[in-house]
C-alpha cells in the first residue's frame, strides 16, 4: 500500500480532531519546529512535571523574584509592592518617620527590606486589615543598617525577622 502525504487543502475543518488520534500518535518527531506555541496551549496545559531539569533559569523569572527596589525616601508613606521586585532599599532620612504598606503579595512570598540609615529615624509597619506578626528583632535606629525578612504566610498574614547590623 502506497502513503500519499496529505496537505492542509485536502483536509476539511475538524476533520481531525483529539478525539480521532490514537494516544500517543503525534510525537515531537512529527511536529515542525515552532509549531506549538503558547497561544495553542491550554491553560494549565504545562506542568512542573512536564519541565526538563534546569530550563527555568534566572533569566526568565519576573521582576517579582530578580529584582531590586529603590524606596524613595522622601515619602513617609512607603509601598513595597511585592510584585515588583525580591528585594527593596531604603537610605532613611535623618528624622524621617517611615510607614510600609504590604501590596500586591500571595501567600508564601518572601520578601527582603534594607534599611541603611543615615542618623536616628523610624519605621512602622501598616497593620490595617493585616496581622503582622514579629518573630524576632526590632527596628534600631541607631544603627546602620536594619534588614527586615517579609514572609505572607496567609492571607494578609505576615510574619517578620529583624536583624540590625553596625558594621
Amino acid at each position: 500500500m502506497a502513503l500519499t502525504r496529505i496537505s492542509n487543502d485536502t483536509l476539511q475543518d475538524t476533520a481531525v480532531s483529539t478525539s480521532k488520534l490514537q494516544d500517543l500518535a503525534v510525537s515531537t518527531s512529527k511536529l515542525q519546529d515552532a509549531a506549538v506555541s503558547t497561544l495553542k496551549l491550554q491553560d494549565l496545559a504545562v506542568s512542573s512535571g512536564k519541565l526538563q531539569d534546569a530550563t527555568i533559569t534566572q533569566s526568565k523569572l519576573g521582576a517579582e523574584f530578580t529584582d531590586i527596589v529603590v524606596l524613595n525616601s522622601a515619602n513617609s508613606s512607603l509601598d513595597i509592592d511585592f510584585s515588583l521586585g525580591t528585594s527593596f532599599t531604603l537610605l532613611a532620612d535623618q528624622g524621617n518617620f517611615y510607614t510600609l504598606t504590604f501590596t500586591n503579595y500571595n501567600i508564601g512570598d518572601v520578601k527582603s527590606i534594607s534599611c541603611t540609615v543615615a542618623s536616628t529615624f523610624g519605621l512602622s509597619f501598616n497593620a490595617t486589615g493585616k496581622t503582622i506578626v514579629i518573630l524576632n528583632g526590632e527596628i534600631d535606629p541607631n544603627v546602620d543598617l536594619n534588614f527586615i525578612q517579609v514572609l505572607c504566610v496567609d492571607t494578609n498574614t505576615f510574619y517578620l525577622t529583624i536583624s540590625s547590623l553596625t558594621p
